[in-house]
Parts: C-alpha cells; sequence; structure tokens
C-alpha cells in the first residue's frame, strides 16, 4: 500500500468535531517530526509547514481535517473508529494529500532541489460550520505570513470526475454561506404596515430588504 493510503488509513479512522482535532493533529505533527520537517501551531490544531524559496513572495496550500457528527457509511478500508463522527466531505483525503505533497516536496529539497517561490502548507481545523480559517487567520502563527501570500489553493476531492482529472476554475468555487453575520440598521414598524420599514428574511438562497 503507498504511502498516501497508509496516511488516509489512520486520518480517516480518526475522524473529529471542528477545533478539537486533536488527535488528528498529533498524528500529523507527528509524522512530520519523523522526518525533521518544521512546523507552526495555530489555534491549537492547526498546523502550517513553510518551505522559503528564493522568492520571499507565496504560495499557499489549504487542507481542512475535521469531521461529521454522521455515522459512518463508506466502505473504507479503516472505518471510522468514533462511533457517530466520520469523514463524510472526504477532509482525511484532503489531509492525506497535504502530507504526503509535503512528504515529496522535502525529499527533492533534501536532494538539492531549490524552490523559487515560498510555499507555505495549511492543515486547517474547523472547516464545518465554525469558522476555522478566520481563526487560523488571526493567529499570530499566520501574522509573519499573511502579507506575503499572492496565491492560495484550497482542493476538495471531487468524487463525480474521472480519477486523474483536476478541475479548477478561476475566482471562487464551492462557496457556502453558513457563517456569513448580517448586522442590519432599518427602521421598525407595525406589523400590519410592514411596506413602512426596512426589514430582512432569508429564503432559500436569496434575500430581501
Amino acid at each position: 500500500m503507498s504511502r498516501l493510503c497508509e496516511i488516509d488509513k489512520v486520518l480517516h479512522s480518526i475522524p473529529e468535531m471542528g477545533l478539537k482535532e486533536y488527535e488528528t493533529a498529533e498524528f500529523i505533527r507527528n509524522k512530520l517530526s519523523e522526518r525533521g520537517i518544521p512546523y507552526d501551531i495555530s489555534v491549537e490544531t492547526g498546523t502550517l509547514v513553510y518551505f522559503p524559496g528564493k522568492d520571499p513572495e507565496i504560495t499557499a496550500f489549504r487542507a481542512d481535517i475535521d469531521a461529521l457528527p454522521l455515522a459512518d457509511s463508506s466502505n473504507h478500508i479503516s472505518p471510522s473508529l468514533n462511533p457517530g463522527f466520520s469523514h463524510a466531505c472526504g477532509h482525511s483525503g484532503h489531509a492525506s494529500a497535504l502530507l504526503e505533497t509535503i512528504f515529496r516536496l522535502d525529499e527533492r529539497i533534501k536532494k538539492g532541489m531549490n524552490l523559487k517561490k515560498s510555499l507555505l502548507f495549511i492543515f486547517q481545523p474547523g472547516e464545518e460550520g465554525v469558522g476555522g480559517a478566520k481563526h487560523v487567520i488571526k493567529s499570530k502563527s499566520f501574522e509573519k505570513y499573511k502579507d506575503r501570500i499572492k496565491c492560495f489553493f484550497a482542493t476538495h476531492l471531487k468524487p463525480d470526475i474521472s480519477q486523474g482529472v483536476v478541475s479548477i476554475r478561476e475566482g471562487y468555487l464551492s462557496a457556502q454561506n453558513i457563517n456569513l453575520k448580517w448586522d442590519i440598521e432599518g427602521r421598525g414598524c407595525h406589523g400590519a404596515y410592514p411596506h413602512t420599514g426596512i426589514f430582512f428574511y432569508l429564503l432559500g438562497n436569496g434575500f430581501l430588504l
């Protein structure tokens, strides 16, 4: 079995909720330490890995590491060991791919390869509904990198396309709105005369002011 599959086998079996991915973070950091790869801790369970290049400009890559409160109904070779939780959205695969990418890059650098661009790899906690990205961005460990990041990639498994195919587009992709916070300043009114006030409601994917 490949190294990538071995990593995913472990991560898929230990699904944890957002910002509580303690076992997941420990596994990732232990694997990095085994190879002498330095890392920074962000938001307790977040992990940052930086490779400096000739150009201080940074290209960043992110993988989410949290799971969902769903029973594991997959036929994965290594099913969930945490009852009631699973990597139903494929985050174990995202984290495994990012870790394998770091290993391969580190191996090439140790063989003499020189990086042109600086690279930052982010294992982000709490993607599923708890705003983990916001916490990472506000962390002190991320502060030293953020002004130099010029390009950012956040990949996601997509089982409806063929193996070996990458789907990409310019701009936003797979965006959602569950973490939006609205502050509305309006004018009150009587319930029988809604047209005299300013009101707001959500209906499906739209809104009305």
